[in-house]
């Protein structure tokens, strides 16, 4: 009656073998980014706060990534309670509880901050809101929860109400997305 586990990492080898591999990073106009790898790959180095941590970590790489691409994508995952994923989730520990606010302050244990759903949840929509006012001259475009949010006024239909809890799955939505809105090339960034 237990959900049987496997590592997604194993299929990498049988999906590699589908494509080419570039030994460099291809031309394209659009790049989608895995938005819980990137906080992973980002802790805060020497932000005091949350805000600091969008206004001076966070944020800078996606303007880096709006500067270099016509459309950048940052999906997250949700965590939905009553899913089988949170019982994978339960099996990983539980995080100690910490409110994002701007003004709340960073937790010295960032691991441990982010092993709590609620944390998650709270900072994917704190730092969705502050890629939402970013000003590019390019697209970005952010989930939140089910929805999707943009910097620019573009039609989001198809990738909002969206039922994937993983950003894994929803990534594929917003490259269709971005597809049926001109993009040719397609780079999706993800660790997993």
């Amino acid at each position: 009656g237990r959900l049987h586990t496997v590592q997604k990492a194993q299929l990498a080898a049988i999906l590699e073998s589908l494509v080419k591999i570039y030994d460099t990073e291809p031309e394209v106009e659009t790049i989608i980014i895995d938005g819980s790898a990137l906080i992973n790959s980002l802790p805060p180095r020497s932000s005091k706060t949350f805000d600091d941590y969008a206004s001076f970590e966070f944020l800078p790489k996606v303007q880096a990534y709006s500067a270099k691409y016509k459309r950048t994508d940052l999906v997250f995952d949700v965590y939905q309670q009553s899913s089988l994923k949170a019982e994978t989730r339960s099996k990983r520990g539980h995080g100690a509880r910490r409110k994002v606010t701007s003004n709340g302050k960073i937790p010295t244990n960032w691991r441990n901050f982010l092993r709590n759903d609620n944390n998650k949840t709270e900072l994917f929509h704190f730092l969705a809101d502050k890629v939402a006012q970013t000003l590019t001259p390019n697209v970005l475009i952010v989930t939140k929860e089910e929805q999707a949010v943009s910097n620019q006024s573009i039609n989001l239909d198809e990738v909002s109400s969206c039922p994937h809890e993983e950003a894994d799955t929803r990534i594929f939505v917003h490259a269709k997305h971005a597809v049926k809105n001109g993009s040719k090339n397609i780079m999706i960034k993800a660790s997993d």
